[in-house]
């Protein structure tokens, strides 16, 4: 397992892990939405890969808990014969992606293909940005505003390296891994223009995956998460379990720490012959 934690924004006794965990050193000083989250990721695949590394990797946070049996991903991993579970669309609803796209798409982020949604995107992915000085009273300090105007600026994207985006949960394996930690000349492009623009955590490795030739990519991310239209998703509690349990996910998001339902998808799993502890196979995955 590795993991970054941003040991500047909180204190954190690597002690406590087992052995087989390994944290990035030193971390990256990290904030929400911005590029610093697609260099955390990368830094992590780095360190999980560095001595040789797993078939299959998956991301996750503190705030997800596995739904299936180690056995049971590898299987569904090994039916669908893709290199990646991966939310994906194109931000131009007719641009062709150079790899191969199967699946249907990921059921519970629908609201990514609403309009309105293409709309934001566009102007956070091509428009042009502008930034006057702004102070911040609590806490004081110095900060900016940003201006996006709806037009289309100087970007990477064209025909053969289309601008792809999706939720930011995916999992892959060691093809998707190489691609992603031996970044090309466009790559480097690609992080140039995304290191001072938002969300570039919704589209860095969709956008490199999908213009990768050789690479199946299936849509569905396999992630369950609940959207009430908030920038984030709700966290889940006992009420969500029929729709956890029904859905076809390896992993659901959010979860409080020691949350009543995580017994109980354990309980659920156990009863159903898949249990997440205790079995030889139960980590394969």
């Amino acid at each position: 397992i590795a993991c970054h934690h941003d040991f500047g924004q909180s204190a954190l006794d690597t002690s406590d892990f087992a052995g087989n965990v390994r944290f990035v050193g030193p971390s990256l000083s990290t904030r929400w939405g911005r590029f610093t989250l697609v260099e955390a990721v990368l830094a992590g695949l780095g360190l999980l890969y560095r001595d040789g590394g797993p078939d299959w990797f998956f991301l996750l946070s503190a705030q997800d808990f596995p739904l299936m049996s180690g056995a049971k991903v590898a299987s569904e991993i090994e039916q669908c014969g893709c290199d990646a579970f991966i939310d994906l669309r194109a931000l131009n609803p007719q641009a062709k992606a150079v790899a191969e796209i199967a699946g249907p798409e990921s059921p519970q982020v629908q609201f990514y293909s609403a309009e309105w949604n293409r709309a934001m995107k566009r102007r956070f992915y091509l428009s042009p940005q502008f930034w006057l000085p702004v102070l911040h009273l609590q806490p004081l300090r110095l900060g900016k505003k940003t201006f996006r105007p709806d037009r289309v600026g100087t970007h990477p994207y064209g025909a053969g390296f289309e601008c792809f985006f999706g939720d930011m949960w995916f999992g892959a394996n060691r093809r998707a891994a190489d691609v992603l930690l031996n970044p090309s000349d466009k790559h480097r492009e690609l992080q140039r223009h995304f290191r001072n623009r938002t969300f570039s955590d919704e589209s860095y490795w969709h956008t490199i995956l999908a213009n990768t030739p050789g690479l199946r990519l299936w849509r569905d991310n396999r992630r369950y998460a609940r959207w009430a239209g908030n920038p984030g998703p709700e966290t889940l509690g006992e009420s969500d379990l029929d729709a956890i349990l029904a859905s076809d996910a390896f992993f659901a998001r959010k979860f409080e720490e020691d949350s009543p339902v995580l017994d109980r998808i354990e309980r659920h799993l156990e009863k159903t012959g898949s249990p997440l502890r205790g079995g030889p196979d139960a980590c394969t995955a």
